[in-house]
């Protein structure tokens, strides 16, 4: 594609930068910095390995996190359906990195099981340099990185698409990355990202506006029940579930026509 990135020329930027500390001014400035931010941390340019944490700490990030994932996971399956005859490693990221899912071949995992890049490892530029996923969440941006683009000598085989997911308030809650072999690096792959995060965004916020709604209704001090076109209730507030419960009448499962006759109901189609 016309955006590729010339993997020859980027290794010998990476080059001049690791052995001589010249920064090339053909780098994008996130990566630049990014490199410059690994090298004061002092992170080893030959490392790159996932960091491991206790069971237990996973345990409680995976917890905090259970409504993004169960957000997202459909929607993983739905994007991950495009690419699964291909070679790639989708990913879910929290804010801070903490890898909660992955979706991938036996071949592919086996490949990042090496660089521990797999579930409940934590995936940060501190711990594993420049890449796709630290940049999205560092920077707030998508971005496909390539090859010598990754600090560390081991992702540079690599090609990895990220974008970042943000919560109803457009904090950064997570990110989402495609990860393959840098031969089957395609310009469309960072698209699947972003779409992919967009779609999360969009049910996190219908999630949010029908728990909103729920809490308001509830408040009510009238019964409300609502129904659906077969004119059965299909949801009811606290007021209305009290009013069932004092007269022992189900209207849950009532013809609505039945108990309000007089009402005027829309005629059917």
């Amino acid at each position: 594609g016309k955006n590729m990135i010339d993997t020859e020329l980027t290794k010998e930027m990476w080059a001049d930068f690791i052995y001589e500390g010249r920064l090339d001014p053909r780098l994008r400035p996130e990566i630049a910095d990014s490199w410059q931010k690994c090298r004061r941390a002092g992170v080893n340019p030959n490392g790159g390995i996932g960091k491991s944490i206790e069971k237990a700490v996973f345990e409680s990030v995976y917890n905090a996190n259970r409504e993004l994932i169960n957000t997202a996971l459909p929607i993983m399956r739905s994007v991950f359906n495009v690419v699964q005859s291909t070679s790639y490693l989708m990913v879910l990221t929290d804010s801070l990195g903490y890898i909660l899912e992955t979706m991938g071949d036996e071949e592919i995992k086996s490949k990042c099981a090496d660089v521990r890049f797999e579930k409940g490892k934590l995936w940060s530029s501190s711990d594993v340099g420049t890449n796709a996923i630290s940049i999205a969440l560092e920077y707030d941006l998508p971005i496909q990185t390539v090859a010598a683009e990754h600090y560390c000598r081991t992702h540079q085989s690599w090609t990895c698409s990220a974008a970042p997911i943000h919560g109803h308030n457009g904090e950064i809650i997570g990110c989402i990355d495609l990860s393959g072999d840098v031969a089957s690096v395609h310009e469309h792959t960072l698209g699947l990202a972003i779409a992919a995060a967009y779609g999360i965004e969009g049910q996190i916020k219908i999630r949010r506006n029908a728990m909103l709604l729920n809490s308001a209704l509830d408040a009510s001090t009238e019964s409300i029940f609502l129904v659906g076109s077969d004119y059965r209730t299909f949801w009811m507030n606290k007021k209305a579930r009290k009013l069932c419960q004092d007269t022992h009448d189900d209207l849950q499962g009532r013809d609505f026509r039945e108990i309000l006759p007089d009402a005027v109901w829309a005629k059917d189609k």
